[in-house]
């Protein structure tokens, strides 16, 4: 197994830091920046995915743009840890996808060289097995619709849950971890016990991506 070397450990908390730019002296100005800078990684993303739709920020998405505010600039009003990375969850249709992406983007053009990595369920299974668990030992991940990738397959002999895999993995490095799902995780401020993470994953899984996530929940209608 790779061993964490001093570069690496830099460039994990490089990553993990919010972003240089905001020192938070103007709070309006500089959350017009960052408005403005989302509502163009929007529109650069929806055009990259195919869609044909423009980025809206309206009262659909705004109270999770103002917690991705306060989670960048280390606000004490962000609701989680800001050490850990965004779950959001939420009906289908309701941009999360494209919102998270936007976010991610954002971040990497404000840090300069540190880049991401997206795994989408209808490839997961062969950009992992070709890639491999240390390929993302300290890489900023989003999982896309997580639960909705194809069950376990085999792969030299052996079955493969990626998420499973890189959950436990991940756990042991200091990396941020993104995700997207279809289905309700955090309720009325709770965590719900009974989800589908634990059901597709096990609760020990779900135990670890509670020490990795924020879980966040957009609610209202499709934008479809």
């Amino acid at each position: 197994m790779q061993k964490l070397t001093a570069t690496m450990m830099k460039e994990a908390i490089r990553i993990i830091n919010v972003y240089p730019k905001f020192a938070v002296k103007n709070e309006a100005k500089e959350k017009a920046y960052f408005l403005k800078d989302l509502r163009l990684a929007g529109n650069f993303i929806a055009k990259k995915l195919g869609k044909d739709f423009i980025f809206e920020i309206d009262e659909r998405n705004s109270e999770i743009i103002e917690q991705l505010w306060f989670y960048i600039t280390g606000s004490p009003r962000f609701i989680g840890a800001h050490k850990k990375g965004i779950f959001l969850s939420g009906n289908i249709g309701t941009g999360k996808t494209v919102l998270m992406l936007a976010f991610l983007e954002v971040l990497r053009r404000q840090l300069g060289k540190s880049s991401y990595e997206v795994l989408f369920p209808d490839n997961m299974h062969k950009v992992f097995t070709e890639k491999g668990l240390e390929h993302y030992q300290l890489r900023t991940l989003l999982i896309d619709d997580m639960c909705r990738e194809p069950n376990n397959v085999k792969d030299y002999g052996r079955l493969v849950d990626p998420v499973r895999e890189l959950t436990m993995y991940r756990n042991r490095y200091p990396c941020q971890s993104y995700a997207t799902a279809n289905f309700p995780v955090y309720k009325n401020g709770r965590l719900l016990v009974k989800n589908e993470l634990v059901q597709r994953y096990g609760v020990m899984v779900f135990d670890r991506m509670k020490e990795q996530y924020n879980f966040l929940e957009l609610t209202g209608k499709s934008r479809r």
